[in-house]
Formats: structure tokens, C-alpha cells, sequence
């Protein structure tokens, strides 16, 4: 029999890969593993641990050792055996990593950015690299590193942007009835959101939000969390300063020519491959899960792989990220990832991403954060005109489209634990996560 270590976003499915993006991740080790005798080859390749000795017997207490060119793993396994489900439970004490100081060499086709804010006023927009006199623009020296990988829109910044704009309506703003250009940012959607961090919805109007941020004292009011107004602020800025147009206009009739960042980043990839050649550029697209339909998502993937629909370049996507840090305090305060009632913060992020409108009566409880409250006026709630996907049933409609996914969400909730030993069968959400909520 064969003892296997995996990687749980690379379990049984191609759509969902693991990158060095995410900070955590969970192994998996086959729960039919008892005390044995190994009589065949038994690979553990993600440590780099092969047992060759058909008299080797490995018991659950033991200390493996791993021994890797460039240094040392010590890997304790706890016998420990849940009695709800009969998983084995591997505790974080029980992992040990020793350090040497051998050395290897990098890998190489592993080097990738996060350029977040990149085509922002005053950062590194394409329009300013005319400016540069002298030397080499912002570009050029990106194009020198030649990346393989770049992640966009970014990371906590990737949300309510949308990439293909957003209009705002009769709002008696400046800027009522034109498009966002930049990335989309819609003060509708910042408002609802922000207005339900501190537990209640005074609903203000755009209207009232406008005059109060771009008064000399800026914000005045009582509507949201006082910890988030900092956060409110910086999108209402980016909303307030990033490209306004009319779309009625000639000079704007496809979405190729509109004033939009995700053309930008196709501008951009194609320079940095035109500068290096034989190197692909991969692109990692961080989805703005609050407020961006999952249709909408495969729209962006597609329009950036074809030159045909983006009358540019073919960019190669790798895969979409799926938020970005979900388990930080300010993504319960606006969308309810967090512990309700026993349930945790990874059981409400999966839910959500597989389209569950409200939490109440998916967890069959009564507390929980209203889902409404900011999908309903956001329009995030049902299902467009001749889709089979609720708008944020991004697992469904993204395996459907054949497109990876990563999940940078909290691990499974399993008290004073690091890591869980599964069954054989398809992980089932009530199985990795348990009743437990210590979060």
C-alpha cells in the first residue's frame, strides 16, 4: 500500500491548484494508513520522502524523517483519533522543521509580482510613461525582471473593482449617468457594504456620502464601523478620482477602447513578452467575490486570453483567486465570514462561494449575518437572464468553465489543530469542518 501526502486544493479535482500566494494550506494523509509493512515504493513527493525497504514499518506516533537536498523536515505523527468521524488529527506541536544550511538552487519559471494599484494615478500608468525623460519608465524595468506571474487587481484591494467598469446611476453626483472607468469602483456598492460593518443598515444616500467625504473635514457621520473608515475612504477616493466617461461616445463604442485597467494589463503583458521573448506571462486574477457575478468572471478571463475580444493580445490566465485573506476580521464585518452559532469562518466562506443566499437557513439557525442586507441592493442575489449559477456560486460555474481555482480562506475549524486526516470519500464541508468555532 502506498503512504500519500496531498495537498487539499489539489484533491480529486483539476480546478483547484495551490500557490505560494497562500499562506496556509492543509495535508491531507490517507485515513486507511495503519501500523504496516511497506511492500512497495511509497512516495511522499511533496516532501521529497521515498521508503525502499520492503521491512520498513511505520506506526502512527513515530517520528519520520524527511531529508531533502537544501534542508532538514522532522515530521511527528500524532496517533490521535477523532471519535465523531474517525479522523486522525495531527496537532501543530506535532510538526517539527529543522533548518540547515545546505543550500539549493532556485527553481526557476517560479517568480511572480503582485502588482496591485499599478495603473492608478501617480503609481505606473501607461499614460505617464511619456513623462520619463531620461532613463528607463516603470515598465521597462518590469519588463527586466520578466516575471511569469503576475497577480491582479491585487490583494485587499481587488474589492468592488470590476474590470469591465460600472455605471453610475441617477445618483446627483458629479458624476451621475457616466461610466467608471479605471477599475469600476461603484459608491453604491462601497456604501452598502461599509453601512452593514456596524451591525445595521442606516442606508445613506450617495448623495449624502458625497458631499459629507469631499467636505474639508471629510468623514462626519455614524453610518459604519469606525474601525473601517479609513478602509471607506480609500475606495471612495478611488471612486471619486479614477476616469468618468460617457459611453455613448464614439470614441467609446467597445470595450477595447474604453479607459478601463484590465486593457492596461494587457498592454502590459504583451510588452513584458514583447521585451523577453519565449517567456509566457501567466496571469493570476483575483475575483472581487462581494460584488462581482461569477458570469462576469469568465467574461474577464475570456476577454483577456482572446485578442479577438480584446483587439490586443492573447494573455495567458492561469487561474482566479477567489478573494483575498478571508479570514480577516473586516470580511465577517462585511460579508459574514466569521463564527456565527458554531459555525466558522471557512464554513461561511464555502458557502458562500457555492452560492448560499442566507446562512440562517443553510445552518438552520437564526443569528447569523444577514446576507441580504448588502447582496439585495448590490444585485449579487438569483440568477442572471439564462444562467444556471446564482451569481456567487463561483465553485459551480468556474469548474463548469473549466477555469482553476485558489481559495485563500481559513483553514477548516478543528480545534487545537493545524491539520486533519480524511476519509477516502469527497471531502464534504460538515466533515472538515466539524461543530467546533473557536474563531
Amino acid at each position: 500500500m502506498k503512504l500519500k501526502f496531498q495537498l487539499f486544493l489539489q484533491k480529486k479535482s483539476k480546478f483547484y491548484f495551490a500557490i505560494a500566494f497562500f499562506l496556509s494550506s492543509l495535508i491531507l494523509l490517507n485515513a486507511n494508513v495503519t501500523s504496516s509493512s511497506f511492500n512497495e515504493k511509497t512516495h511522499l513527493n511533496n516532501f521529497g520522502f521515498e521508503l525502499n525497504d520492503d521491512s520498513t514499518t511505520i506506526n502512527f506516533g513515530d517520528t519520520i524523517a524527511v531529508i531533502q537536498d537544501g534542508g532538514d523536515t522532522v515530521i511527528i505523527l500524532n496517533d490521535y483519533v477523532d471519535s465523531m468521524n474517525s479522523n486522525r488529527l495531527i496537532s501543530t506541536s506535532d510538526i517539527i522543521i529543522a533548518l540547515t544550511n545546505n543550500q539549493s538552487t532556485i527553481q526557476k519559471g517560479t517568480y511572480g509580482l503582485n502588482i496591485a494599484d499599478i495603473f492608478l494615478p501617480g503609481h505606473a500608468p501607461s499614460i505617464d510613461n511619456a513623462s520619463y525623460a531620461t532613463g528607463e519608465n516603470p515598465w521597462d524595468y518590469l519588463a527586466s525582471l520578466a516575471p511569469n506571474v503576475l497577480r491582479y487587481p491585487g490583494g485587499s484591494s481587488s474589492k468592488f473593482r470590476h474590470p469591465f467598469g460600472s455605471m453610475n446611476p441617477d445618483n446627483g453626483t458629479p458624476f451621475e449617468n457616466k461610466k467608471n472607468g479605471g477599475n469600476g469602483i461603484l459608491l453604491e456598492e462601497i456604501i452598502t457594504f461599509y453601512d452593514k460593518t456596524d451591525g445595521t443598515m442606516e442606508s445613506p444616500t450617495p448623495l449624502s456620502v458625497y458631499t459629507d467625504m469631499t467636505d474639508a473635514s471629510g468623514y462626519s457621520g455614524a453610518w459604519m464601523l469606525s474601525d473601517q473608515v479609513s478602509n471607506f475612504t480609500d475606495f471612495f477616493n478611488e471612486w471619486l478620482n479614477q476616469i468618468h466617461f460617457d459611453p455613448a461616445l464614439p470614441e467609446y463604442a467597445e470595450l477595447y477602447d474604453q479607459p478601463l485597467y484590465i486593457n492596461d494589463l494587457i498592454d502590459l503583458v504583451e510588452y513584458i513578452e514583447s521585451e523577453n521573448p519565449g517567456l509566457t506571462v501567466s496571469v493570476l486574477w483575483v475575483v472581487n467575490m462581494l460584488s462581482e457575478p461569477v458570469y462576469d468572471v469568465i467574461k474577464t478571463v475570456e476577454y483577456l486570453e482572446s485578442s479577438t475580444l480584446n483587439n490586443e493580445y492573447d494573455v495567458n490566465v492561469y487561474g482566479v483567486e477567489l478573494g483575498n485573506e478571508c479570514y480577516f476580521d473586516v470580511f465577517e464585518e462585511l460579508i459574514g465570514f466569521g463564527c456565527y452559532e458554531g459555525y466558522s469562518n471557512f464554513e461561511h466562506y464555502w458557502a458562500y462561494v457555492n452560492g448560499v443566499e442566507d446562512y440562517n437557513s443553510y445552518f438552520g439557525v437564526t443569528e447569523d449575518f444577514e446576507l441580504d442586507d448588502v447582496l439585495g441592493p448590490t444585485n449579487m442575489t438569483g440568477f442572471g437572464t439564462g444562467e444556471i449559477y446564482q451569481k456567487h456560486d463561483y465553485i459551480g460555474a468556474l469548474r463548469d468553465a473549466d477555469i482553476k481555482v485558489g481559495i485563500p480562506a481559513e483553514n477548516p475549524d478543528v480545534v487545537g489543530t493545524a491539520f486533519i486526516i480524511a476519509p477516502d470519500e469527497d471531502l464534504q464541508v460538515d466533515i472538515l469542518g466539524g461543530s467546533e468555532c473557536d474563531s
